[in-house]
């Protein structure tokens, strides 16, 4: 059948409803409570694999038109793809998929961030998820399995390990005094409880970083949540040698005091730094990563690891170089402006907090890899629009104001964020967002969005 339908080995219902112009239209997979805490959002490009090619021609479709032109005529560089990803043993989401997809067939390269977002295919061609309880009743439904999983979680829903048999399982599952690799069981599988629950296997680093434990957590994106920085010491552990040099020679030695000071401090931004890195060089891991998953990350990565992160700290170099020409930039602008005391606190109040909003204390807590790479183009763009606003205020203020709803649902997503309804990438996507249209309003000579460097993890994944 062009249809078979499932999730992560398990039988889902399937509902069609013909309702143009409601959210109700097309393909609903009804899946219950616990199979949602088991799914991420590529799942949903596999439970009707007959729509694949419907979604993949509105997807190149959606292209810009440089890489568009390319794949024409689109129906048939749509059926080569789907042919092909229906060959694969991996199962990414329409996004990876096309970009791997449009590369291997095609020799076309797009960049990650030149791919459009898989929510803007028509909503009739994505699978909506209904969630329901254990006597069918529903819970939440929508197209978003991340937003799906924080409004549940955030309501108390979920699975449960209470109760008596959950405790035998945790005695017969559950171990402490874990402290490399090799003490990990080959592979992390979910655990069967009572009533055809599942349990999840995470691996819990204690506070004085010194030995991990071996948990179970009720959700698939709880266990991967706790494990992260498990699998980062296990990793780090394993190659000590090479994160030792990271350590130490990561932060550029050229750096001058005031920046260190504007910037949390020498201690704090080189520890910062340093987790940046590694989190960017070991890149992402499936949640139940054993032996055999870490073993072969650190299998990638030895040798690599100084090599991999040089572009991210060239990075960090310009961003300090560009920061400071911005200060001073800042400062002298700000002096010409001593006829009016309140025109001067204006003008160098507003521009101080944007840089701030860019590159302030701890800025790295709050970037991803792809913020990260674009910052320096993001204050040279800030330090642009300056010197225009100082001879046209009037002009910037008429751009500015078409911002107003990016920067509203900024705000929007970053309140749901605290509240944990919201991922941070979720955060980090509007971020880039609007960074990138301040670029094409203010400083539209800066042109397209730098690349993200290519990482050893990343060459694995794509068969390079």
């Amino acid at each position: 059948s062009r249809h078979p339908r499932g999730c992560r080995d398990r039988e889902v219902p399937l509902e069609y409803t013909f309702a143009p112009g409601t959210p109700e239209d097309g393909v609903t997979a009804v899946v219950p409570l616990d199979l949602l805490f088991e799914m991420e959002q590529q799942d949903l490009q596999w439970v009707v694999p007959g729509l694949m090619e419907e979604q993949i021609v509105a997807y190149l479709k959606l292209l810009p038109k440089r890489y568009r032109r390319a794949l024409v005529p689109i129906p048939a560089s749509a059926a080569r793809l789907c042919r092909w990803l229906r060959e694969q043993e991996e199962r990414p989401g329409l996004q990876e998929a096309v970009r791997r997809g449009v590369r291997h067939l095609f020799d076309l390269v797009i960049p990650q961030e030149e791919m459009p977002s898989p929510a803007l295919v028509p909503s009739h061609l994505r699978v909506r998820l209904r969630v329901v309880d254990s006597r069918g009743k529903t819970l939440v439904q929508g197209w978003d399995v991340d937003k799906l999983q924080h409004e549940l979680a955030a309501k108390g829903g979920g699975a449960s390990l209470a109760g008596p048999g959950w405790s035998r399982l945790r005695k017969r599952h559950e171990r402490t005094g874990i402290t490399s690799i090799e003490d990990l069981p080959e592979r992390l599988v979910p655990v069967e409880g009572p009533g055809g629950a599942r349990a999840y296997p995470a691996l819990v680093l204690d506070e004085s970083r010194r030995s991990i434990s071996l948990r179970l957590m009720a959700t698939l994106k709880r266990a991967g949540e706790e494990s992260r920085p498990a699998q980062l010491h296990l990793v780090e552990k394993a190659l000590a040698p090479e994160f030792d040099y990271l350590a130490r020679h990561a932060l550029p030695r050229t750096i001058p005091k005031t920046e260190l000071f504007a910037l949390g401090g020498e201690g704090a931004l080189r520890m910062e730094f340093y987790r940046f890195l590694m989190e960017a060089v070991v890149g992402p891991l499936p949640p139940l990563s054993g032996r055999a998953e870490l073993s072969r990350r650190c299998q990638i990565l030895k040798g690599r690891v100084w090599g991999a992160v040089r572009p991210l700290v060239a990075v960090m170099e310009q961003i300090i170089r560009e920061r400071q020409a911005t200060v001073n930039l800042l400062t002298n602008l700000t002096k010409g402006l001593a006829y009016s005391p309140k025109l001067q606190s204006r003008f160098h109040d507003r521009f101080h907090r944007r840089l701030q909003e860019l590159c302030g204390p701890h800025f790295l807590r709050d970037v991803d890899l792809e913020l990260f790479v674009n910052l320096p183009r993001y204050i040279k763009g800030l330090r642009i629009r300056m010197e225009r606003c100082y001879s046209d205020p009037s002009k910037d203020r008429q751009k500015a104001a078409r911002l107003s709803a990016l920067l509203q649902r900024k705000e929007e997503v970053r309140s749901r964020v605290e509240r944990g309804h919201a991922p941070m990438s979720e955060l980090h996507q509007v971020r880039r967002e609007l960074e990138e249209e301040r670029i094409r309003l203010f400083a539209p000579e800066l042109g397209t969005p730098n690349a993200i460097p290519s990482l050893p993890w990343s060459k694995a994944a794509d068969g390079v």
